[in-house]
């Protein structure tokens, strides 16, 4: 897994300003073409206000759990470098961005079902670090945010930044309220004050109408019920899952394994209802676009060799299927380029 510095050098272009795809406390993010395959390379930053020892004990759990823990929903690490005082982690690229990305760009609105089966997907990569294969711990991401889910060119979840990954036992879910809210993790009141979006549940229960459905549809992002039209299917679910996973008693939050299934649960209720409303709910809407043009993808052996070599690094989940975004109503997002529990008590930018 140990890439030469001077492949990554020169595939970033000398780390070029111009390949720069995302930055965020821990590094900087550019986007590569190496050995014919679409790379993210973040280089760590040595002069950020974090210790470099820091730094690089983060790398080193990142290189080491992601080299043990394969799943269709985890990023895919494809390996590592060190050279010229720089640190590297190189990854598959992500076509659209991250999570919050999606929710929070006012030009583009992912779907209530686009929603569902990224929180789907999320979880199901964090039922498998929970529950890993036998001769394994069990792992807890420890910093699972919507920056740190990241999606594909169809919009299927990989969760991604394992720098603070740790064996543990519980976690919460604070990723639910930010798809289904629309709003970030931490805002700004208007005394400018820290405003956390897990205290919602709090709010909303100490509120004239309690904690009902038609208190929670307030709260209920605007561009899902558009024109006055009634929730999303499934969404009030979501809503009594994700107040449950915010419960100030520990020991009354569902384990990962109940969340898992819920959320599989909800995402076929919203296919099911989808399919069958597509054509007059959504035949005016057009997929997410991606923010960089794509070049025509050359394959050779390269591809097919480095998979089997990394298949080999860890066990790999075959038992669970991406939810894949095929329903009914949808066409597939143009190929273009572009770059817990479920839980956040921040919405500050991580690096991708």
């Amino acid at each position: 897994m140990c890439w030469p510095f001077e492949e990554v050098h020169a595939g970033t272009e000398g780390f070029s300003h111009s390949l720069q795809v995302g930055e965020g406390g821990f590094g900087v993010v550019y986007r590569a073409t190496m050995r014919n395959i679409d790379c993210a390379v973040k280089r760590l930053k040595q002069d950020c206000l974090l210790d470099w020892a820091l730094l690089k004990e983060s790398f080193q759990t990142e290189v080491d759990k992601l080299s043990k823990f394969r799943h269709p929903n985890i990023v895919d690490l494809l390996g590592f470098s060190e050279g010229r005082g720089s640190v590297c982690l190189i990854y598959s690229y992500m076509d659209n961005r991250s999570l919050e990305d999606q929710l929070h760009d006012e030009y583009v609105s992912l779907l209530w079902p686009q929603r569902v089966a990224v929180v789907e997907g999320a979880s199901a990569a964090l039922q498998f670090l929970h529950s890993p294969p036998e001769g394994h711990a069990a792992l807890i991401h420890g910093d699972v945010k919507s920056s740190n889910i990241l999606l594909d060119r169809h919009l299927v979840a990989k969760l991604a930044d394992f720098g603070l990954a740790r064996c543990a036992s519980h976690g919460g879910s604070l990723v639910l309220l930010e798809v289904l809210t629309g709003r970030r993790a931490l805002e700004k009141d208007r005394k400018s004050r820290d405003r956390y979006l897990k205290d919602l549940v709090e709010e909303v229960e100490d509120g004239p109408s309690g904690s009902s459905p038609a208190a929670w549809r307030k709260q209920l992002d605007q561009r899902l019920i558009t024109g006055g039209a009634a929730e999303p299917a499934g969404c009030m679910e979501m809503v009594a899952l994700a107040c449950r996973c915010l419960d100030k008693n520990r020991k009354k939050r569902p384990a990962m394994t109940k969340v898992f299934d819920k959320l599989k649960d909800i995402h076929n209720t919203v296919k099911t209802s989808s399919c069958s409303s597509a054509p007059r709910q959504y035949s005016h809407l057009q997929p997410p676009s991606q923010s960089f043009p794509r070049p025509p993808r050359p394959m050779d052996s390269s591809v097919g060799t480095l998979s089997q070599q990394m298949s080999k690094l860890g066990p790999l989940e075959d038992t669970y299927q991406p939810s894949h975004f095929s329903f009914c109503f949808l066409t597939p997002p143009h190929p273009l380029h572009s770059s817990s529990s479920l839980s956040s008590s921040s919405s500050s930018s991580s690096v991708r």
